[in-house]
C-alpha cells in the first residue's frame, strides 16, 4: 500500500523525502504487517506446537 502512494507521489507532485525516509516507511510497514500476520494467526501457532 505505502509503495503504491509514494510511487502516485513521486510520479504526480514529487518528493521531498530522502529517499531514506520513504524507503524506510516501505520498508517497516511491511515488517508490521508480517507481525501482525503473525499475531493474529492463532491456526498457525497450533499447528506448530503439535509437531
Amino acid at each position: 500500500m505505502f509503495t503504491a502512494y509514494f510511487a502516485t507521489l513521486l510520479l504526480t507532485k514529487g518528493l521531498w523525502w530522502s529517499v531514506h525516509l520513504w524507503a524506510g516507511t516501505i520498508f517497516l510497514s511491511g515488517i508490521a504487517g508480517v507481525l501482525v500476520q503473525v499475531v493474529a494467526s492463532p491456526a498457525l501457532s497450533l499447528a506448530h506446537r503439535h509437531s
